[in-house]
């Protein structure tokens, strides 16, 4: 059947997300059956105009054209830097302490163009530290 950017939405994709919903005991499901779709629509869903986006410039396409459509604020930072991170997110913590929004860091923990690692322990500490003092 493939996905719905290849073959448009078909009866088959309606009761394949009809069955996950039923299985997982939800009122409905929604299938993302491929990585870009799944992540160029995941982003947008899950932030509001409050919220700031802090994301790695080497990011995958499929997460940058989603950073796109985010309608607040966003701030890139030199891939695998943690000072141009710090920076990023001292910038992200001011305005969503006077939005009330959430910060989302969007990284990856293997970069697909290169194969390089993310610092994801490193990303996940100096968030913890700037965002709880």
């Amino acid at each position: 059947m493939g996905s719905r950017a290849m073959t448009g939405q078909t009866i088959h994709h309606h009761e394949l997300e009809s069955e996950l919903a039923e299985f997982t005991q939800k009122e409905s499901s929604l299938l993302l059956n491929f990585g870009y779709q799944g992540m160029f629509s995941l982003i947008d869903t899950l932030l509001t105009r409050n919220d700031v986006v802090v994301y790695d410039s080497e990011s995958h396409a499929c997460a940058i054209d989603g950073i796109k459509l985010h309608r607040g604020k966003r701030f890139v930072f030199a891939h695998n830097d943690m000072d141009s991170f710090e920076k990023s997110l001292q910038k992200a913590s001011k305005i969503t302490a006077e939005t009330g929004g959430g910060i989302l860091v969007l990284t990856e923990g293997v970069f697909s163009m290169n194969g390089e690692q993310g610092k994801l322990k490193e990303i996940v500490e100096l968030k913890k530290s700037i965002l709880s003092g």
